[in-house]
């Protein structure tokens, strides 16, 4: 309604439709009619006529089954002056008549007026002056007490027409001082009224830009907000990432520094180390050598000299083996890097002086590449070595030996094969203290080894395995 006023009848008619599809939802149909009434009274306004008696005819029933004389009295109105349109006077004619009744059935003169006015003009269509006369006269006191300057300006011109043409002047000229006057008045009063629609207008299009800076001046704001949030949020990130990454560059620095130092420490203890095993070197060298050297050369002259002696001879052999224990030993503790070829060499030597020398067949398969061992691992396997060799020597009767030393990925792999008597590796033998030596040696050197009977003769075969780069603490 605020829009019909407004002369927004499209909106006007917009909202309309929607409160009907509201009112269906909630079920209120008092309110439905009301609303079928001011849809015929703006289709009326806007030229839809068929559109303006649909939804009045529709009213109309809804209010007649309510009784509801007052909005009744308005769509009967609202219908004849459809009807009017259409030059249905007959039908008009009656619609005004119960219309009126109606509102004068429940007192309201402004109704009453209004309808009346409308039926008037019914007979000036059809040039019936005189029940035009009849009804305006009726109304006219009706008018005044109002004060509707309106319908007293437009019943004070008709009026003031009819007795015109009846040529009863004193008549007409007073109605037609009443009508400048009214007229006077209703359009003071309509400029009025224009001049506050216009400001209300004015207003509302006023308060509605205020309400979108206002909206506008939020959303600036609150975006100004987000934004400074996420630049302070950014801030804070780089900030926080800053220290983290300085908190790990320090981690890193001191624990590399702290590396450097157990390196530059273990380097240290490294070269001590190989300083201390070089003096012992020269030490068993220069004194402990010499010595057993001197003990072995009398050793040999007395065997010589006395060669039926058996406990000289057989003194003689330890001392030779002594001797032979020290350079090995010597050459140990001298070396500050061992290699796989140097250690294939001693092997060979060592087999050489106790085998092959004795007619026992040697024979190797080697295949290894010239790596770098740890000096001390390489003189416990050479001690395993030695004691393998000696067993065979001394125990085993063989008169061939196979000697393998490969590689296989970060292993080597020894394996002595003799082709001798053999032994039950799960009894003892009398030099068991030597197998005892072999495993203390293979536990310090973190290898493994075997001892069993040959598949496919009677002689033994030791094997021992162990890590290339593995070193003794």
């Amino acid at each position: 309604m605020i829009y019909e006023e407004l002369d927004a009848d499209k909106t006007a008619l917009y909202w309309y439709r929607k409160s009907i599809t509201s009112y269906n939802r909630g079920g209120d149909k008092d309110q439905i009619l009301d609303v079928y009434s001011n849809l015929g009274t703006a289709f009326n306004i806007s030229g839809s006529k068929d559109s303006s008696l649909y939804y009045s005819e529709l009213a109309i029933k809804g209010y007649r089954r309510t009784s509801n004389k007052y909005g009744l009295a308005i769509v009967l109105c609202n219908k004849a002056m459809v009807l009017e349109d259409n030059k249905r006077f007959k039908e008009s004619e009656e619609i005004y008549r119960e219309s009126a009744s109606l509102a004068k059935d429940i007192e309201n003169d402004y109704l009453y007026l209004s309808t009346v006015i409308n039926w008037a003009q019914i007979y000036k269509d059809q040039g019936n002056q005189k029940e035009e006369e009849r009804l305006l006269l009726e109304v006219l006191p009706i008018a005044e007490k109002l004060q509707a300057y309106e319908q007293l300006y437009k019943i004070s011109k008709a009026l003031g027409l009819i007795y015109l043409d009846r040529k009863e002047y004193q008549k007409a000229k007073k109605f037609w001082r009443n009508y400048e006057r009214y007229h006077l008045t209703y359009y003071k009063q309509l400029r009025d009224q224009t001049i506050a629609k216009t400001n209300a207008i004015y207003d509302i299009k006023s308060e509605k830009q205020r309400s979108e800076l206002y909206r506008k001046k939020k959303d600036t704001e609150l975006r100004e907000q987000q934004l400074s949030r996420k630049l302070e949020n950014t801030y804070w990130i780089i900030l926080v990432a800053i220290l983290f990454l300085t908190v790990l560059t320090l981690i890193f620095y001191f624990i590399r520094r702290a590396l450097k130092k157990e390196l530059i420490a273990q380097q240290q203890v490294f070269q001590a180390t190989n300083e201390e095993r070089k003096r012992i070197s020269y030490d068993l060298h220069d004194l402990v050598g010499s010595q057993l050297s001197f003990v072995v050369n009398n050793l040999e002259l007395l065997s010589h000299s006395d060669k039926g002696n058996e406990r000289v001879n057989k003194t003689f052999l330890m001392s030779q083996e002594a001797m032979s224990s020290l350079r090995d030993t010597v050459w140990a503790l001298h070396a500050e890097n061992m290699s796989s070829k140097v250690l294939l060499n001693r092997m060979e030597n060592v087999a050489k002086k106790w085998l092959e020398d004795n007619s026992i067949q040697v024979k190797f398969h080697v295949k290894i590449e010239d790596s770098e061992l740890d000096p001390g691992v390489s003189l416990h396997v050479m001690r395993i070595f030695q004691e393998g060799i000696s067993n065979i020597y001394k125990h085993s009767k063989a008169k061939k030996v196979e000697i393998t030393l490969v590689e296989n990925g970060e292993f080597l792999e020894l394996t002595i094969e003799d082709f001798g008597v053999g032994f039950d590796p799960d009894v003892k033998p009398d030099f068991h203290y030597g197998l005892k030596s072999i495993e203390q040696r293979v536990d310090k050197i973190g290898a493994s080894y075997s001892i069993q009977k040959s598949a496919s003769h009677n002689g033994m075969i030791l094997s021992l395995k162990w890590k290339k780069n593995s070193t003794i603490a």
